[in-house]
């Protein structure tokens, strides 16, 4: 059986988690992982690279794990993957043998990504009763638009983040049942780690 590895990036508020998900309850015998599931936190968050390294091992280990069970046709990893040799260090790491890799990345207007990022934090406050103001919602946003600027050409397959979820599945979807079509490329295997 060839398996589909699917890569889901963008920043955050770009709607990766959420399309991943649409996409594991569409695809039969799939499977997703969310690269924060890895390293999620508390409050005082910490991304040094001692974290950094660990969250990408953590990753790394599971998507392996997903790879080579035998239930699973589709493995879906959503995450920021803003900087080229974070991605590399991870895809160069996995058993990628009977598998067909896909590189999709999520590219929303700042509007939306505005839009996206104030409801995250109102939804958090209700869900969790944590108090955000606007200052937290400002650093997010400008956090997330300096990154979309990190970002390279990388081969991968540009999405308008700005389209709906139906409109974006259907495109993963309809892309990754054309593959013998298309010429999909993959990162560079020799490229140094992080």
């Amino acid at each position: 059986m060839q398996k589909k590895l699917i890569f889901i990036s963008g920043t955050i508020g770009s709607g990766k988690t959420t399309l991943s998900k649409k996409i594991i309850n569409t695809i039969p015998n799939s499977i997703m992982l969310d690269g924060d599931w890895c390293f999620q936190q508390g409050c005082d968050w910490h991304f040094d690279e001692t974290t950094k390294q660990m969250a990408i091992k953590n990753i790394i280990y599971v998507l392996n794990n997903f790879l080579e069970n035998p239930n699973f046709e589709t493995v879906i990893f959503c995450w920021t993957l803003h900087r080229q040799a974070m991605m590399n260090q991870i895809y160069n790491s996995l058993n990628m043998n009977n598998v067909s890799f896909y590189h999709f990345r999520l590219l929303c207007s700042d509007e939306v990504l505005k839009e996206r990022i104030t409801k995250r934090f109102f939804d958090r406050r209700s869900e969790l009763g944590i108090e955000y103001n606007e200052k937290d919602i400002e650093n997010m946003l400008l956090g997330s638009i300096k990154k979309k600027s990190l970002y390279v050409e990388d081969g991968s397959i540009v999405l308008d983040g700005d389209a709906n979820l139906e409109q974006l599945s259907e495109e993963i979807i309809e892309t990754i049942s054309q593959s013998d079509k298309i010429k999909v490329k993959t990162v560079d295997r020799n490229q140094k780690k992080v």
